[in-house]
């Protein structure tokens, strides 16, 4: 038998559906239905997509976690993380 969803592992970039890149900026589709009280995306989705990249991008390190409070509603759209 298959487990439920919920007790399966997740990939994080999938969930977060992010778009295939190589190289440059990694880009999030960020929709509606991911939208905070206060409307945008909120700070928790921002800070998985930035800590997804980062564990992506730093062979020998494994970022874990994030604090990112305060940010202003990110608008439905494309979000765009650049490793620097």
């Amino acid at each position: 038998t298959s487990l439920p969803r919920y007790l399966t592992q997740v990939d994080p970039l999938e969930f977060l559906q992010r778009s295939p890149r190589v190289d440059g900026p990694w880009r999030f589709d960020i929709g509606r239905e991911r939208d905070g009280a206060f409307g945008g995306a909120f700070g928790g989705l921002l800070a998985a997509c930035t800590v997804a990249v980062a564990r992506a991008t730093t062979p020998g390190r494994t970022p874990v976690s994030l604090d990112a409070r305060f940010l202003r509603g990110l608008p439905a759209g494309e979000a765009r993380v650049v490793p620097t």
